[in-house]
C-alpha cells in the first residue's frame, strides 16, 4: 500500500542526520499523527529545505512512501499559522514536550485535537 501525504499541516519533533546529506524526521501531522520521513538532500548547502526543517516552524508537508519511512516530496513554511519564538525555558519545555509526543504516540495514530493541543502550547509558552 502506497501512502500519499499531500499538503499536510505538520510539525517536525524530532531531526537526525541520515548518511551524507539528508535528514530523518520524526512529524506529527494533524490528519496522519506521528509519522517518520526521509528528507533527501535536506543538508546539502543549496537544498531548498535547508534551515527550513526545525523543530517549532508550521510546515506543510507532502510525501510518499510504501513503508513506514516515508520521503519528503515537498515541505514549505506554512504561512497560516503563526510561528512561536520560543525562548529561554521555553525551548527547553517545548523540547520536552516534543519527547512526550515521541514517546506516547503510536505511529500514524490520528488525533486532530492533540495537533490542536500542541499549537495552542507552543503558543503559550511563547508568550510566557
Amino acid at each position: 500500500m502506497t501512502l500519499h501525504i499531500d499538503d499536510e499541516p505538520a510539525w517536525i519533533l524530532q531531526h537526525k542526520p541520515w548518511r551524507e546529506s539528508s535528514l530523518w524526521l520524526t512529524i506529527f501531522t494533524q490528519q496522519q499523527g506521528r509519522l517518520n520521513v526521509l528528507a533527501k538532500g535536506a543538508r546539502r548547502p543549496k537544498s531548498p529545505w535547508r534551515g527550513l526543517l526545525q523543530p517549532f516552524t508550521p510546515l506543510r508537508l507532502s510525501c510518499r512512501g510504501r513503508t513506514d519511512l516515508l520521503t519528503l516530496t515537498a515541505a514549505e513554511k506554512d504561512h497560516d499559522r503563526p510561528a512561536p519564538k520560543l525562548q529561554g525555558k521555553g525551548v527547553w519545555l517545548g523540547y520536552y514536550l516534543n519527547e512526550l509526543l515521541l514517546r506516547f504516540l503510536y505511529p500514524y495514530d490520528t488525533s486532530p485535537t492533540l495537533f490542536q493541543l500542541y499549537q495552542q502550547q507552543l503558543t503559550a509558552l511563547a508568550n510566557a
